[in-house]
């Protein structure tokens, strides 16, 4: 599904970053008015942001005139999935969705799925043939998104950043 005009997905640049402080603000009220905490209040921090940015995997989701309304990293091989105990599904390279925060704009509008199909494009030109999220316990929404999508659960990992729903999904 492409993202609808008249938006587009583009590579993050330094100039989003305060679009972005903007963007991960929105999402953290959204969660606590939701029920639940999965990002602590300084989550992401500015040097995370600027990382992912230098790394050339990190999106916005932006409009015409190019501010910036979602964001998500996409990592390959993350070493953090290493290791976890769970029963991955596919050996292969992998990709995995980092940070997927859109605006209270863009919320509840279809653009998260829309977002997760342009990751999967990006994921499979680049050789991953697979992609893997993680989502928190309480975070209904994510998972029911995953799920419509064809995501598979594969257990409840103890991340260094927290325990967390895996998912995964062949390419």
């Amino acid at each position: 599904m492409p993202i609808p005009s008249p938006l587009i997905i583009r590579q993050a640049t330094e100039c989003d970053l305060p679009d972005l402080a903007r963007i991960f603000d929105d999402a953290r009220s959204h969660q606590r008015r939701s029920g639940f905490t999965q990002w602590a209040d300084d989550y992401p921090p500015a040097r995370v942001l600027q990382s992912d940015i230098e790394s050339g995997h990190a999106y916005v989701i932006a409009t015409k005139e190019s501010r910036a309304e979602g964001y998500f990293y996409l990592a390959f091989n993350d070493p953090g999935y290493d290791g976890t105990g769970v029963a991955w599904r596919y050996d292969g390279p992998f990709a995995v969705v980092h940070r997927l925060a859109l605006s209270s704009a863009l919320r509840g509008c279809g653009y998260a799925s829309a977002i997760l199909n342009y990751a999967h494009k990006i994921a499979s030109s680049s050789g991953a043939e697979a992609m893997r999220v993680d989502t928190g316990e309480a975070n209904r929404c994510m998972q029911h998104l995953l799920a419509r999508l064809g995501y598979e659960a594969v257990g409840l990992v103890d991340f260094i950043w927290g325990p967390r729903l895996a998912y995964e999904i062949h390419l």
